[in-house]
């Protein structure tokens, strides 16, 4: 695993892999390419306002409904289907959810995420899912999936110093919180208000540690 197998020619434009045995999977970025293609053709065909949507991971929003500042959309909750986290507004902006309950397998009555750590080979642990806000679909969907490996101080760093907004979700014992509740950890672009970006409709999940 890891980028290090991949050789690039870019003269050819060609990427080479250095060993046999292994493959490329763009499942971290495939379904956000789609959506900006997606959105590409609409703007070529005048469209103006639109909601691309590939299911419950990745959307971009085009433009905004008229009258309103933005697309109105809800993130669901990590572990209840049938209910919604939060809810933000989106225009010329996209929206990507990673999270350990989409994709997972058993174990041993234990349930695994499909999303793997690079660094140790094995399932990424500790949040139950991870939101970002980017100007592209194909950025917010390879961070969702980046933020939901790298934990939460490091998918902090990272955002800010992207200038983008985040939501990453876990339990009281991810996120240092001795209560041992869900926890919300809102991340906003520098000198944007936490409440800029998202809603919390969840009333029973704990916001220690927003920003």
């Amino acid at each position: 695993m890891g980028y290090s197998t991949l050789q690039f020619d870019d003269q050819r434009l060609a990427v080479c892999l250095d060993r046999p045995g292994v493959e490329i999977d763009l499942g971290g970025i495939g379904k956000g390419w789609a959506v900006d293609r997606a959105a590409a053709v609409l703007r070529r065909r005048g469209i103006q306002q639109a909601l691309v949507n590939a299911g419950t991971s990745s959307l971009y929003a085009l433009g905004s409904p008229l009258g309103q500042v933005g697309w109105e959309v809800a993130v669901l909750h990590p572990r209840e289907d049938d209910r919604f986290l939060a809810v933000t507004r989106l225009k010329d902006q996209s929206l990507s959810t990673s999270a350990g309950s989409e994709t997972n397998f058993q174990i041993q009555d234990r349930s695994y995420s499909l999303i793997v750590d690079p660094r140790s080979g094995i399932p990424a642990v500790g949040l139950l899912s991870c939101t970002v806000l980017a100007p592209t679909a194909t950025e917010s969907d390879a961070l969702s999936t980046a933020t939901f490996v790298l934990g939460l101080d490091e998918t902090e760093e990272l955002v800010r110093r992207l200038g983008l907004a985040a939501m990453i979700v876990g339990t009281g014992r991810d996120l240092q919180d001795r209560e041992g509740k869900r926890v919300v950890r809102r991340i906003s672009p520098e000198g944007a208000g936490e409440n800029t970006f998202w809603t919390i409709l969840d009333s029973e999940t704990s916001e220690k540690g927003k920003h």
